[in-house]
């Protein structure tokens, strides 16, 4: 299948709904260890790689053209690797992230994500990259939730939701946009 020109947004909407539906999230923050685990994905950290290796973080950064995270598929099961040297609210987002490149099927359904990003043109990367964000903002801080806080400030978010200041100050810019196309319907969220 041929990667889309631009972000499906809708279609995201849709499968991060579907997803804390099976997931069965009820409660915030929600953990992407935990459902990696769940999943049992395989999962290690730049700083296991470069000692494994005998190079440095900036050396494997350099190998996989990212120093946030990767995720492998080998046909079989999903090996996500991440730079542990961020910061912890960072690493949950970037966790979620490569979430939702397999949750959305771009493994699947794209041949050209199989072997990193090698074969994709910038505008390629960037569509699944948009859809993977915006994954991740729905899972972790859904907007049909956030629109029904009280106080929807960055730092109120940040603690809610286990969110780095970027990320909530991006899920308040895009929450209407979010919330036309998520439909939680009969679902009752807490936050702990």
């Amino acid at each position: 299948m041929k990667i889309p020109n631009g972000a499906r947004y809708n279609y995201v909407a849709f499968r991060s709904s579907e997803f804390i539906t099976e997931e069965n999230i009820l409660y915030f923050p929600v953990s992407p260890y935990e459902i990696i685990e769940r999943h049992r994905w395989a999962l290690t950290t730049y700083s296991a790689l470069a000692q494994q290796m005998d190079c440095t973080i900036d050396d494997i950064s350099e190998a996989f053209q990212t120093d946030e995270a990767y995720t492998i598929f080998n046909g079989n099961n999903y090996t996500i690797a991440y730079n542990d040297t961020k910061y912890v609210d960072r690493i949950w987002f970037t966790l979620m992230h490569e979430i939702g490149h397999i949750y959305l099927n771009h493994f699947k359904d794209f041949e050209k994500t199989i072997i990193r990003r090698i074969g994709m043109s910038k505008k390629e990367y960037k569509v699944l990259e948009n859809e993977a964000n915006a994954f991740a903002r729905n899972v972790l801080s859904p907007a049909p939730v956030v629109e029904q806080l009280e106080e929807k400030s960055t730092d109120k978010l940040c603690t809610y939701f286990h969110l780095s200041k970027d990320a909530a100050k991006t899920r308040l810019d895009f929450l209407h946009s979010d919330v036309y196309w998520n439909n939680y319907t009969n679902v009752t969220f807490k936050i702990l």
